[in-house]
């Protein structure tokens, strides 16, 4: 990755002051290669919670849903149907 890669990369995910905190300097005066590294972390982290929200979307639409059919408002077909989707 290039320098001005890098730079694009911190400013997008924020980690200005993360870099400035666990490098005590500012990232401009950072090597690539820990550049490099906190990138990664950082983008391997919010790939985990993505993961994580997807799991937590699908609960609340189960629970959803089995309300509705529990308060009659569908019946199990449709509620199949819904659920099949996931």
């Amino acid at each position: 990755m290039t320098r001005k890669e890098l730079y694009s990369k911190i400013k997008s995910l924020h980690l200005e002051n993360e870099v400035m905190k666990t490098f005590g300097d500012n990232y401009t005066r950072v090597s690539n290669y820990n550049l490099e590294n906190l990138v990664a972390k950082k983008e391997s982290s919010l790939k985990k919670s993505s993961c994580n929200n997807t799991t937590d979307f699908k609960n609340v639409i189960i629970r959803i849903v089995s309300t509705l059919q529990g308060n009659n408002v569908i019946d199990v077909e449709d509620a199949k149907f819904i659920l099949g989707g996931l």
